[in-house]
């Protein structure tokens, strides 16, 4: 029976913030509008505003505040 290979890179250690399907414009307005000194909340979490679950990358948040799956 042949060895399973191990996954490459690093596990991840936390939850990243879900993907948005903002554009770089957007982007750019909203780090301009926090301004310097902005404490960042890391500990924010991100969920479908239809269903309830936990949202975090790979996955997408869009702007109407729905996952992917409930989107579709």
């Amino acid at each position: 029976m042949p060895r399973r290979k191990k996954d490459r890179g690093r596990p991840l250690k936390q939850r990243y913030p879900p993907r948005t399907d903002t554009t770089a414009d957007e982007l750019v307005e909203a780090f301009f509008r926090a301004g310097p000194g902005t404490a960042v909340d890391e500990s924010r979490e991100y969920n479908c505003t239809a269903c309830g679950r936990g949202v975090y990358y790979p996955e997408v948040l869009y702007r109407d505040g729905r996952c992917g799956q409930c989107r579709n």
